[in-house]
């Protein structure tokens, strides 16, 4: 038997299992190294996927931008004067009246349209008889307040009760709207030079004061969203109307053309 064959020979070195334990073990450390690597990469991964989204999410929060409340055009115009300047100025300035199609400043003809600078608008209520006869221009009043009549203490609703037990069954109350501001320029004048405007009161009816309110309601969407700016100049126009035998006259609204 040769020393190959004998026992203490059959089995691997002891240096050699040694090498090859070492071998495994650094095998196994390695695989397990590359587990360990592998589950911290793919933690890393999942870890900056969500930061990823989170700033993707507070980015898309931070870009939210609430919807913009709608503002009245001209609403910083509402009562610039206060009553007892409105009343002072009732029968002050120049009234605005719009008369077979034309704005007439007092009895001067000013064409179909004019450019007017607002500077404060104002509601008035007309109390009367609900006629239009003479006898109506007796017994018509005004009020600025919607409580009682301007320069009187008496209430609007007893002096409407006052006129119906006078027979006047049509007695009523309504809203006007009275614009002052300045005339920039008329058809039939031309441009007005800024040291020669005068301040003047553009007189609008039921009917024109919703034609108002329609525009400034238009004009507020538009300037809330940012596609129209802010204007105090507008273009006013004389619009001839008929129903029936009554003819009159009423005021559109617009923003000016760009020259």
């Amino acid at each position: 038997m040769g020393l190959k064959d004998q026992k203490e020979y059959a089995t691997t070195p002891a240096f050699e299992q040694m090498s090859e334990a070492a071998a495994e073990t650094t095998t196994a450390t390695k695989e397990e190294t590359v587990n360990t690597n592998t589950a911290q990469d793919a933690g890393a991964a999942a870890t900056t996927a969500i930061a990823t989204a989170a700033a993707s999410s507070s980015a898309a929060v931070a870009e939210y931008k609430a919807p913009t409340k709608l503002k009245l055009a001209f609403s910083d115009k509402n009562a610039v004067f206060d009553i007892a300047t409105v009343e002072g100025l009732a029968m002050a300035v120049p009234r605005l009246k719009g008369e077979q199609g034309s704005i007439f400043q007092n009895e001067i003809d000013l064409g179909s349209h004019i450019t007017f600078e607002i500077v404060s608008v104002s509601p008035r209520w007309v109390v009367g008889t609900g006629e239009n006869d003479k006898e109506a221009k007796d017994f018509f009043k005004v009020s600025y307040n919607n409580d009682t009549l301007s320069g009187e203490a008496t209430k609007i609703d007893d002096y409407l009760d006052s006129l119906k037990a006078q027979g006047f069954d049509k007695a009523k109350k309504s809203c006007y709207l009275d614009i002052f501001g300045f005339i920039i320029s008329s058809e039939k004048k031309g441009d007005v030079p800024a040291e020669q405007r005068e301040l003047s009161c553009l007189q609008c009816s039921p009917t024109s004061m919703g034609a108002f309110t329609a525009f400034a309601t238009t004009r507020g969407l538009l300037e809330s969203k940012g596609i129209a700016k802010p204007i105090e100049v507008i273009e006013v126009h004389a619009e001839k109307r008929a129903k029936g035998d009554n003819k009159f006259t009423n005021f559109s609204f617009a923003a000016p053309k760009a020259k």
